[in-house]
């Protein structure tokens, strides 16, 4: 069987077909030219995978089942100061599974934010390009160091390589021109990903594919 698409159809659904938006159905009909009848799987981004057809405007729903949600670090990143650095990291980071992305205000930040509408957009894109059933949610908001989760594992090339992130409340990652001498709290655990100096978004996919490389929940579609 070829390419079947993967929807972000958000809940509740109460019949036996969900209609789909004009962002979806435009991306069906005209990017991937399926028609009536062809398969598609879909999820509504909480723990619900189905496998269905295209109907009009619409998924016929068929056989369903629900993923449990995994247990993952949120990722905490002082953003990029350039959107489109922005718009890269969102997307990878989610299509490699972390489920809860927020923005640390850092000394030496540079960047903001990206807009709440257009961060929901590509955690979206990335859902459906990475066929899971669990849609990320992404802060729009700076937040204080004080304010992450004790226990935090903060990304540093002084840390320790055997560090299990995939056990820690969260994973920070600092700004390009790093962390200021006293902003890590002192007895907090310190991760290296590497020896080289890597750009924010690739030390969050870093962090985010070492959270979640052992984690077997990800579904694979051609076994239903």
């Amino acid at each position: 069987m070829g390419h079947v698409p993967h929807l972000y159809l958000p809940a509740p659904w109460q019949d036996a077909a969900v209609a789909v938006d004009a962002v979806g159905l435009h991306h069906l009909r005209r990017a991937l030219r399926r028609s009536d009848g062809d398969p598609v799987s879909y999820t509504d981004g909480a723990g619900v995978l189905g496998d269905g057809h295209l109907d009009g405007d619409r998924i016929v729903r068929g056989i369903e089942k629900t993923v449990p949600r995994p247990s993952r670090p949120v990722i905490a990143v002082a953003p990029p100061s350039q959107k489109d650095r922005v718009r890269f990291l969102v997307e990878k980071v989610a299509e490699l599974g972390t489920l809860d992305l927020r923005w640390i205000r850092t000394r030496f930040s540079e960047g903001r934010p990206p807009a709440a509408d257009k961060a929901a957009a590509w955690a979206r894109s990335a859902l459906e390009q990475s066929r899971s059933a669990w849609l990320m949610q992404v802060g729009t908001e700076h937040v204080d160091m004080s304010d992450l989760p004790e226990g935090t594992v903060f990304a540093d090339r002084t840390g320790s390589r055997t560090v299990d992130l995939g056990a820690a409340p969260c994973v920070a990652i600092g700004p390009e021109a790093g962390w200021s001498a006293d902003e890590v709290p002192e007895r907090a655990p310190r991760v290296s990903l590497g020896p080289m100096v890597l750009r924010v978004e690739t030390a969050a996919m870093a962090a985010a594919a070492l959270a979640n490389s052992n984690d077997p929940s990800n579904p694979d579609h051609s076994e239903w």
